[in-house]
């Protein structure tokens, strides 16, 4: 009878608001846990986790940190585009209103959710709390760690097979210098490749333009062409005219230092080989290559750096000087990866112009063919490439091999 009398007691105390315990005496774990529960629940039947979004770099990915500079903040975030967008308490137009998004606001993104509608949202990090932004009014970007480094693997495979079967691995050399942008090339292969500073290679009458500096292997002579191999494309040889193959710089192995820029999400990773791994020694928020009356977009496909240059010139339409850019990596024809541009008129204010500027890396893309990154990072990765820098040469050579893949 005691304790039937005692329980009741007990159950009485904690419907009154009382102190719960459990078997070791900390307070309060029955309530909460059963009110977390009812949480938990509930959210689970307002929305579906598509996807989850990494936080910080896998422990597969091998790093050794070069760079001394900021690197990105976020490894995955979406960036705001239109002009101006809602941020929700939840992932529904229902749902209340918290904040609001400006363009070019950059959100760290933490899941891709689908709520009951079926409709796509991002659950983001702002300020602190977890809110909700539409998944069709904004842009994802992620640093792609893991897919880059297969693309450096597969460029890997590559070389070293094609080497050790007894192949020469050389490059195409089709670069026209054309400072002014005169009568650009603008017809494209079946695969959308510009014919622009590329050489044109003939697989049985299918015409494929290849751009200037893809790496290729040698398989035979065919009269005046070379029987060429590359990485892509459905045909599996592509002859090529000698004179637009170049074996310089001299491809003996396949290099230990590597650059691996990513369209699609604007950003690039920097990669250096020590014994067997593969290191991720650097990433940054870059800008690529649109279409537009004086540029193109950015070739995809693998390359070697034939040479850098300490200041890029630039012209306008009218052929005369618009502007330069510093730390400027060649990689296929006039592209570069390079620093921050700027325009003659913008010399007088040139920090507001660079923060501007840079304020829109990682985003979209919008330069001629190029691939832009911060000026400082950009620095770092023109000493990197070049290695010995010869005095005060504007045109400086490459003294180890460098690879340039864009995926």
């Amino acid at each position: 009878m005691k304790k039937k009398i005692l329980l009741f007691l007990m159950l009485l105390f904690v419907s009154l608001g009382g102190e719960a315990r459990d078997i070791d005496g900390r307070p309060g774990q029955y309530v909460y846990a059963k009110e977390e529960k009812q949480e938990v629940s509930e959210k689970a039947s307002e929305w579906e986790v598509v996807k989850k979004f990494n936080r910080e770099i896998s422990d597969n990915v091998f790093k050794d940190i070069k760079y001394e500079g900021v690197l990105p903040e976020y490894l995955s975030y979406v960036v705001v585009l239109s002009n101006r967008i809602n941020v929700r308490e939840k992932p529904t137009t229902k749902s209340e209103i918290l904040s609001k998004a400006v363009s070019g606001t950059r959100l760290q993104v933490l899941e891709e959710v689908k709520n009951k509608e079926g409709e796509g949202w991002y659950k983001v990090l702002r300020e602190g709390s977890e809110v909700f932004v539409y998944k069709k009014i904004v842009a994802l970007r992620e640093f792609r760690f893991e897919r880059s480094k297969e693309k450096l693997e597969r460029l890997e495979k590559f070389i070293t097979e094609n080497i050790s079967e007894g192949r020469e691995v050389a490059s195409v050399n089709s670069y026209l210098p054309n400072p002014d942008n005169k009568d650009l090339m603008r017809e494209r292969d079946k695969y959308g490749n510009v014919e622009d500073q590329s050489a044109k290679g003939d697989y049985n009458g299918t015409r494929v333009f290849v751009a200037d500096r893809t790496i290729v292997a040698i398989h035979e002579r065919v009269g005046d062409k070379y029987r060429v191999e590359k990485i892509g494309g459905e045909e599996p040889f592509l002859d090529i005219v000698t004179s637009r193959i170049s074996k310089r710089p001299k491809i003996a192995e396949m290099p230990k230092k590597a650059i691996v820029i990513d369209i699609k999400n604007q950003n690039f990773i920097v990669y250096e080989k020590e014994e067997d791994s593969w290191n991720v020694i650097s990433y940054a928020l870059s800008k690529t290559g649109t279409e537009s009356k004086l540029g193109f977009r950015t070739p995809r496909g693998e390359f070697i750096v034939p040479m850098a240059k300490r200041v890029m010139i630039y012209n306008d339409s009218e052929g005369e000087k618009q502007g330069y850019a510093n730390y400027a990596i060649r990689f296929s024809g006039g592209g570069y990866i390079h620093g921050t541009p700027f325009n003659l008129e913008e010399e007088e204010e040139l920090e507001k112009h660079r923060k501007l500027k840079e304020s829109t890396l990682g985003s979209y893309p919008g330069t001629r063919k190029c691939v832009r990154n911060d000026i400082i990072h950009a620095r770092f990765l023109f000493e990197w490439v070049v290695g010995d820098i010869e005095g005060s040469k504007n045109h400086q050579k490459v003294k180890e091999n460098v690879v340039v893949i864009v995926m």
